[in-house]
């Protein structure tokens, strides 16, 4: 069964695939380079703004990345 998200502030549209696409990159990323990501004391020391708009960048390399292989709606 193909669902779809929209974001009611954005007008996207992703299909369920695409989001399973984009979160199983980010898995695979992490468990190959978890250096790469921050640690639980980082996290706790920067401020939310920064956090998130830090992964808002990266969440939509890995959307154009998924969006590219599965040819699904971003």
């Amino acid at each position: 069964m193909q669902t779809e998200t929209q974001s009611p502030d954005s007008g996207i549209t992703l299909s369920q695939a695409v989001l399973v696409a984009v979160f199983e990159a980010w898995e695979n990323d992490y468990r190959a380079n978890p250096a790469e990501f921050m640690t639980h004391e980082e996290m706790a020391a920067d401020a939310v703004a920064s956090l998130s708009e830090s992964r808002a960048i990266w969440f939509q390399s890995y959307l154009r990345q998924c969006t590219q292989t599965t040819g699904g709606a971003a």
